[in-house]
């Protein structure tokens, strides 16, 4: 075999092959000493085919792919054979040429990550906004509990912020509504629907059908839509007194307030946490510079029109009909999300890198409690628990806990200092 090795940027090393005809015979000799004895042929004891009778008997085209294929592994050893890279993903090949006995001419890529330096933790600054606890937070959030026992009464009127609408929506496609339609009902004001929507049914009546457009899928193109109007019902809260704190096995009003300022407060602590991981990330992005392989950009790709497909799919439209409405097509959609994928794909190699570098592993008892976590959550919402002996399962818990881990482990690295 003679093979020559070239970089193709900085990420993929491309091998250029050629196996001779005296190789490519010695490959079928290999073929047929690895096959003969599985492969029944008719007149043979197993194994005792003569080579020209198996070659016959199983065509020459498939001799040529199971040779191709031991080729391409021989190739790929030579390839990295002294090298040091960090191989991600599958490497490809290409049949150049394999007329008849040979010679055979493949073209081999390997995509590697190239060294880069990690940022040093300690010198990134982030400057964190105050997350307080307000009055007015504290008055919307016992109003929401209030709204939960709140009587409910039809109105004959428009709508106004604080109704419930009742409605089903389908999409527009060709100028006509989805027989598809979905049911929803919405408190006008909480934008509980799709981002800036509410604006829609401000002063809308039972019985209207109206188009609007919506952003039906976050960070996506808004859509058509058709809305169809049923019943309007406004909402009386019961009085805040000790009557009411004790419905909720609460002693009196005092101390209803007290547990809701204490899980406002572990609210807004989860907000900061949030809100400084994904500061980290940011930082981490700007002052790393690292170059990923094609293959991994792409896989991040795929990723994020899985989540598009599923994030559409509640709302009864399929990833076709999202980018007929856009008029474009999924080369377009791709070149659009490569930005954001890219991203996500250089922060998962930075945060595991760290990781490494740091030692952070994940315990047989860290797993085990968070499936203990898991389960009972399920239990509580009635759906079926996970299986804890799922070797696949708890290698995708231990990456989640291990890269929980590490962002910990940054956030007590990196200089915070909160705005004034």
């Amino acid at each position: 075999m003679q093979i020559t090795t070239n970089p193709e940027g900085r990420t993929t090393l491309v091998g250029k092959a050629t196996f001779t005809p005296d190789e490519v015979s010695q490959g079928f000799e290999q073929v047929y000493k690895d096959n003969v004895s599985r492969i029944k042929i008719p007149g043979f004891r197993p194994g005792k085919a003569p080579f020209k009778i198996f070659a016959t008997h199983v065509g020459i085209e498939s001799m040529k792919e199971d040779f191709t294929e031991i080729a391409a592994r021989q190739a790929l050893k030579e390839m990295l054979s002294g090298k040091t890279i960090r191989v991600v993903g599958s490497p490809t090949f290409e049949v150049d040429s394999f007329e008849g006995d040979g010679p055979l001419n493949l073209t081999i890529k390997i995509f590697f990550i190239p060294d880069y330096e990690l940022a040093d933790p300690s010198k990134v600054a982030i400057e964190v906004p105050k997350f307080d606890v307000t009055d007015t937070d504290m008055t919307k959030a016992i109003d929401n509990i209030r709204g939960r026992y709140a009587s409910m009464a039809p109105v004959d009127r428009k709508a106004k912020k604080g109704d419930f609408v009742y409605f089903k929506w389908s999409v527009i496609t060709d100028g006509r509504a989805s027989d598809r339609k979905k049911e929803e009902l919405v408190e006008v004001g909480m934008e509980d629907f799709v981002k800036d929507f509410d604006k829609n049914l401000v002063g809308v009546k039972s019985g209207d059908t109206k188009r609007v457009m919506a952003e039906i899928s976050s960070g996506q193109e808004p859509v058509e839509i058709e809305i169809n109007i049923g019943e309007i019902k406004e909402r009386i809260l019961p009085n805040l007194d000790d009557d009411f704190a004790k419905t909720l096995h609460v002693e009196n009003v005092e101390a209803l307030k007290d547990i809701v300022k204490n899980e406002l407060l572990e609210q807004a602590k989860d907000a900061k946490e949030e809100y400084i991981e994904s500061m980290i990330a940011k930082a981490l992005l700007e002052k790393t510079n690292i170059e990923l392989p094609e293959n991994l950009v792409e896989s991040s790709v795929d990723d994020e029109i899985e989540k598009l497909a599923r994030d559409l799919s509640k709302k009864n439209i399929t990833l076709e009909m999202y980018m007929e409405k856009r008029a474009i097509n999924e080369e377009q959609l791709r070149a659009e999300l490569t930005p954001k994928a890219t991203n996500q794909a250089k922060l998962d190699v930075i945060l595991d890198d760290y990781s490494k570098e740091n030692s952070i592993e994940v315990s047989k008892e860290e797993i085990d409690q968070e499936i203990a976590a898991i389960s009972k959550a399920m239990k509580d919402a009635r759906r079926p628990a996970i299986d804890q002996n799922d070797e696949q399962v708890r290698k995708n818990l231990a990456r989640i806990i291990r890269r929980r881990k590490t962002v910990e482990y940054l956030m007590g690295k990196v200089q915070l200092t909160e705005k004034q």
